[in-house]
């Protein structure tokens, strides 16, 4: 299961920034229209990317991938 980069890169988040964080930014950015799993599928827009880093910008900052400038809250 660990294998791939979307679980490793969840796991970490969880284990750096806390489940309750990781949870806040995925309710954000399904919001945003940033999905865990695309209907009918067990893929979505975090496997979309090529890196374990590249999924922890997204869960973290959305789609903009930076602090900077994006989509959600970010706080």
């Amino acid at each position: 299961m660990l294998s791939k980069a979307r679980a490793r890169a969840f796991v970490r988040f969880a284990r750096e920034q806390g489940p309750k964080e990781l949870i806040r930014c995925l309710r954000r950015n399904q919001e945003n229209h940033i999905l865990y799993h695309y209907e009918g599928q067990l893929t979505g827009d975090y496997d979309q990317t090529e890196s374990e880093e590249e999924i922890l910008a997204m869960i973290r900052w959305g789609r903009s991938h930076s602090p900077e400038g994006g989509r959600g809250d970010q706080t």
